[in-house]
């Protein structure tokens, strides 16, 4: 490209909408509808190149309304092959009471979704389920949690789900706040996290390239230390006792990300401001 060269607005727009997730919480038309949020045309996979779009064939589907599940291709336009059919639903079965809240691509191109629910397209999954690459849901991912809403998914390289919220056992097994499921969504049974921990509201988990999970949120206590924001637990879910948060932050740690070099960021929300932190691993 010649130097000073003026890139279309068009190209740039879709270069753009290429190298980010487009992921995005929207309501459907019609009795307040919770939508799924946006994704790329094929998940896994990034779209084929895309010419400048015509003015015509480029508009926000059918004025801006979306239906459940809508995804958009490169050019901005509606992804008809991708929909979640009536979405997710309170027991109730309603639609404005409940809350999608976050979206965890796969490497095959489901899509783990979860947040506080209880039906997804009509079936019982309570605070998460798995999509398939067209919207449709997995009928042979149904973890059987006792509560309805999941705050925090970490997927380890070996697709084992480590899941953190509202819930007090998976199955008929205790397991209050945070377990570990098979990739099939059945209980991890080599996961067991101690009893006297008490993980309060988790908001972020990370898995470490050693196994190690970090946990993060607020409101956290072991049997010597209340008031964390942050611990590690071991690849078998006992508490690393060299690894704990106290300090440093006025509000709840709601993000987490693990450097190549071992640092952890963390990312807390206040009612002042929002701040990250880098705290260095422990090994």
């Amino acid at each position: 490209m010649l130097a000073g060269a003026r890139i279309p607005m068009n190209t740039r727009l879709c270069e753009q909408t290429r190298s980010r997730s487009l992921l995005t919480t929207l309501l459907a038309a019609g009795g307040w509808q919770l939508a799924l949020s946006l994704r790329l045309a094929a998940l896994g996979a990034l779209p084929p190149p895309c010419q400048p779009p015509h003015e015509s064939s480029v508009r926000p589907a059918e004025q801006g309304i979306f239906p459940a599940g809508a995804a958009l291709t490169c050019a901005g336009s509606l992804d008809t092959s991708f929909s979640i059919g009536s979405g997710v639903r309170t027991a109730q079965g309603y639609a404005n009471e409940a809350e999608l809240e976050h979206l965890l691509p796969e490497p095959n191109g489901n899509l783990l979704i979860y947040g506080s629910f209880w039906l997804v397209q009509g079936e019982a999954r309570r605070g998460l389920a798995r999509l398939r690459p067209n919207g449709a849901l997995d009928p042979d991912f149904a973890p059987e949690l006792h509560g309805t809403v999941v705050r925090a998914v970490a997927r380890q390289p070996d697709g084992c789900l480590i899941i953190a919220g509202d819930f007090t056992a998976v199955g008929r097994t205790w397991r209050p706040q945070i377990a570990r499921l098979e990739p099939d969504g059945s209980l991890d049974w080599g996961f067991q996290p101690e009893s006297d921990v008490d993980f309060g509201e988790t908001r972020a988990l990370a898995v470490q390239p050693d196994g190690k999970i970090i946990v993060a949120g607020s409101g956290m206590a072991t049997w010597q230390t209340t008031n964390l924001v942050a611990l590690r637990l071991e690849p078998c879910g006992t508490l690393d006792k060299e690894f704990v948060v106290t300090n440093g932050f006025a509000g709840q740690v709601c993000a987490i990300a693990v450097q190549p070099d071992g640092k952890i960021l963390l990312g807390a929300a206040s009612a002042a401001s929002s701040r990250v932190h880098p705290y260095c691993s422990c090994a």
